[in-house]
């Protein structure tokens, strides 16, 4: 060979030799600052998207949880909804405090063999007060019929006919037995004065606006008077009718009285409106 192809080939393989490291050297660096760079990079991106993924999804749980109150507070009830509510509701207290006053401080419904309250009074017709519990007591027999309203039809024949009888009422008293007879309703003072004008009555009515002797007798339905009768003995409250005609009210109180007064009613048991007595002969008499 010639000295000059072997210097070439010298030389060739020097340059060879001295590009090969270099690139070696350089490109390894470059890729890896790169390559670390960019996985630090996208690293960061996902730490990011994590930590801030659930942010997210807080807020998104956030919204999901508050929406429903919002839709609950925009979803008001209407005004006819509140008005009935409030009725009911005022109903049920009306029913509440009715019930708390007939049990607790109202007047309590008398069974046979009770007397009336002490001291309880009522105006009659003049607006004079009357203490019915003494009058009870001074009377051997105290005779309440009661009508739902003064100066109407039924309840003008029940009044003019215990006026009528009145008198047959005066010749028992005679024999030692006093006898009071009194009208009750829950009429006015006025409308009572009226009606005891009207028929000329001998004895006194009685105003119960309130319905306390009323309800005290069971005779108040629903704010309604039912037409009855109630006879005291010796203050005490020993027959009672109830749910019954004007005339079978006249007739049976007069009945009553004079078996009382002749000695032949002896003892009342009751129950409602069914009635037993004992005689002296020992007889059962079921009256209706």
């Amino acid at each position: 060979m010639s000295p000059l192809r072997r210097s070439s080939r010298i030389a060739s393989k020097k340059d060879a030799l001295v590009a090969v490291p270099a690139n070696k050297k350089q490109e390894p660096v470059k890729t890896t600052k790169t390559k670390k760079v960019a996985n630090s990079k996208t690293t960061k991106s996902t730490k990011s998207t994590k930590a801030k993924s659930p942010v997210a999804t807080k807020k998104t749980t956030g919204k999901t949880v508050v929406s429903p109150v919002k839709t609950k507070v925009e979803t008001k009830p209407s005004k006819t909804t509140r008005k009935r509510k409030a009725s009911h509701l005022e109903d049920e207290n009306k029913e509440n405090k009715d019930v708390e006053s007939t049990t607790n401080n109202g007047p309590k419904k008398l069974k046979l063999g009770d007397s009336l309250p002490a001291h309880f009074k009522l105006n009659n017709q003049n607006g004079k007060s009357i203490d019915l519990a003494k009058v009870a007591s001074q009377s051997h027999v105290l005779i309440f019929f009661l009508y739902p309203r003064a100066n109407t039809p039924g309840c003008t024949r029940q009044t003019a006919g215990f006026n009528a009888n009145y008198e047959k009422y005066q010749k028992l008293s005679a024999k030692g037995k006093t006898i009071t007879i009194f009208g009750l309703s829950s009429d006015s003072e006025k409308s009572q004065l009226k009606f005891t004008d009207k028929l000329g009555l001998h004895f006194d009515l009685i105003s119960d606006p309130k319905r306390e002797l009323i309800s005290m007798l069971g005779a108040n339905n629903g704010g309604k008077t039912i037409r009855s009768h109630f006879i005291f003995v010796d203050g005490k409250l020993q027959k009672r009718d109830i749910k019954i005609s004007p005339e079978v009210s006249i007739n049976s109180a007069l009945e009553y009285v004079q078996e009382l007064v002749e000695g032949h009613v002896v003892e009342v048991v009751e129950e409602k409106t069914s009635k037993k007595r004992k005689t002296r002969n020992k007889d059962v008499v079921t009256v209706d």
